[in-house]
């Protein structure tokens, strides 16, 4: 979970680990997958999956709360 005293727009273009299963009408991000937040808003954060290496498809979804995430630091 990210902490309630850090902003939504000062995670963008951080790492960050599905804390429960994430979906929408396109597929589900798994509990435990390493995401990248790519964007933020007022109605949540835009994640993505890092690209299928066998065909390249990734995963976008939007409108995710801050306690559905916990942020990675830099060395992990």
């Amino acid at each position: 979970m990210i902490p309630k005293n850090v902003t939504m727009k000062s995670c963008v273009g951080k790492r960050a680990v599905a804390d429960c299963d994430i979906e929408n009408r396109f597929g589900v991000i798994v509990k435990g997958s390493e995401v990248k937040i790519t964007g933020s808003n007022s109605y949540g954060m835009e994640i993505r999956t890092t690209p299928c290496q066998c065909c390249g498809v990734s995963l976008k979804v939007t409108r995710v709360g801050k306690g559905s995430l916990t942020v990675l630091e830099e060395g992990e």
